[in-house]
């Protein structure tokens, strides 16, 4: 296909709501434009992962009760607490550099796991695709993660 081709088509998906995009303004020459895929585009990629998830914390539920249900999911987020502090840069790294690496460990993990910030300077850890969310909404609570 030829560049125009590609565009023709970005252009069409983004029309009917499926693409959206970002110009990132740069010192020198035009904004690039950085095109990703619109929440509307979510059901295009269907993934059972979301639904075995559900599943699995149901099951979980019923075989341990929710306060079996709790310690694992207090288990599981120490786990992964103390993981991704290994992995983060050192304490006092620029709050950019951390959004970064945390970005790049959930797109490890197979997240499509982005971030950005905003011309006032407020961050945004984007997750796409994330079965995760479907999973919190099945629970009655949720364990908050602090990052020190």
């Amino acid at each position: 296909m030829t560049p125009m081709a590609v565009r023709q088509h970005i252009y069409a998906l983004s029309e009917d709501g499926l693409v959206d995009y970002d110009d990132e303004r740069h010192r020198v020459g035009r904004p690039r434009r950085v095109w990703k895929l619109a929440p509307a585009a979510q059901a295009e990629f269907p993934d059972s992962h979301a639904d075995l998830t559900v599943e699995l914390i149901d099951a979980m539920g019923h075989a341990f009760g929710d306060e079996g249900l709790d310690r694992l999911i207090v288990e599981r987020t120490r786990a992964q607490l103390e993981r991704y502090q290994a992995l983060m840069p050192r304490k006092g790294a620029p709050i950019q550099q951390k959004i970064a690496a945390l970005a790049k460990i959930r797109r490890d993990e197979g997240y499509m796991a982005e971030w950005s910030k905003d011309r006032d300077g407020t961050f945004w850890l984007i997750e796409n695709h994330c079965p995760i969310c479907a999973a919190a909404r099945s629970v009655r609570h949720c364990v908050e993660m602090s990052w020190r």
